[in-house]
Parts: structure tokens; sequence; C-alpha cells
């Protein structure tokens, strides 16, 4: 992934915060392109989140960097570092 889930967390809060304050009389038309694109990075984070989420669970109840790694198609230290240090700041 190119971006750390903290990262793509950031970016989801920041279009967030746009799309609530945004005025349609001060804004420019966007080609549908643009705006699916846009949608699909929130898309993605949110996705991310609630991964971010379900790990914390599936840790707290026992299931190894192993088993939670080979769910995602990575290795369990991939998926440790990915993830571990965020779980730890929860």
């Amino acid at each position: 992934m190119p971006k750390s889930i903290d990262e793509i967390l950031q970016h989801a809060e920041r279009l967030s915060k746009f799309f609530e304050d945004f005025d349609p009389s001060m804004g420019q038309p966007i080609e549908p392109h643009e705006f699916r694109l846009q949608r699909l990075i929130m898309d993605r984070a949110n996705l991310e989140r609630e991964i971010l989420d379900t790990i914390i669970i599936a840790r707290k109840k026992g299931m190894t960097w192993r088993k939670i790694g080979e769910m995602l198609g990575v290795s369990a230290q991939a998926v440790h570092q990915q993830y571990g240090a965020l779980i730890i700041a929860s």
C-alpha cells in the first residue's frame, strides 16, 4: 500500500471536512471521474478504519498476527508492521 493507514485516515478526514464545509455557491463544478475518485478515496479510508477496528477486536480475542496476515494475503510480519503500532495507540 503506497500510504500508511494513518495517512489515509487523515486524508479522509480532510476530505470529509471539505464536503461538510462545502458551499455550492462558492464551488466549481467537477468532472464525474474526479468526484468518483474522491468518493473511492473516502471509501478506501473508511474500509481501512473498519479493518483496523476489526483487527483490534480480533487481537483482543486472541487471533494471531499470522492468521490475520493470512486473511489479508500478507505475512504476519507485514500485517504487524502495518497495524501493530496503531493497535497499541488505540
